[in-house]
């Protein structure tokens, strides 16, 4: 996927001002010459999935918008474009009604961050996994979708897909197995994490440009 800066929007040329300033970046250049087209190291062993039993769980679409899924008194919330080879996943608080992916605030921060690296909310799948959602059904149900390349933000995610929270799993490119494919997959910290300790936002900001480099062209 390219990004043309150029054509961004008004309100998303904005959100990446205001992302890469609270990240701390004051210069467009650098001391050190760096390759941008060059792909980060992939971590060593992919991560293979517990066995899990398929069910007969269906995905409801939403006029293509989002999606749900029942699993074991609990649901995986979709949104966004779910035919987008661009997944994000995130934690989904859960009441036993409804699923509340990001609150307002942390909603905003979010689009901010992608804006940062050219890519808008309606360009992605976003995947919001409930604590009460087991790793092994969470890994079975992702599986329906074409995903290229994949963000995880915070220790949920984190912790369900690659065994590890945030701090331990940012700071290289894993590889994730989902179902027949291996999908390169990077980790940082949850836009509520971010609101809690801004100065993580420069660790959080050398994720996104390693998960800049692996979006599909």
């Amino acid at each position: 996927m390219e990004t043309q800066v150029a054509s961004w929007p008004r309100t998303q040329a904005l959100n990446a001002l205001a992302w890469w300033v609270d990240a701390g970046i004051d210069t467009i250049v650098s001391d050190e010459p760096c390759s941008w087209l060059q792909m980060p190291a992939i971590a060593d062993q992919p991560v293979q999935p517990a066995d899990v039993e398929k069910s007969e769980n269906k995905l409801i679409y939403d006029n293509g918008q989002s999606a749900s899924l029942a699993v074991n008194n609990s649901r995986i919330q979709i949104a966004g474009d779910p035919t987008s080879p661009i997944i994000l996943v995130l934690d989904a608080g859960f009441d036993g009604h409804e699923i509340n992916m990001l609150p307002d605030t942390e909603s905003r921060l979010f689009s901010k961050m992608m804006a940062a690296i050219g890519l808008s909310l309606d360009q992605v799948i976003r995947i919001g996994l409930p604590s009460a959602l087991s790793p092994a059904s969470a890994r079975e149900q992702m599986e329906a979708f074409p995903g290229e390349s994949m963000l995880l933000l915070g220790d949920g995610p984190c912790k369900a897909l690659l065994g590890a929270p945030a701090g331990q799993a940012r700071g290289r490119v894993h590889e994730f197995q989902l179902g027949t494919r291996k999908v390169p997959v990077v980790a940082t910290f949850s836009p509520r994490f971010l609101m809690q300790q801004p100065r993580m936002k420069a660790l959080a900001w050398a994720d996104l440009l390693s998960f800049a480099k692996i979006l599909p062209r």
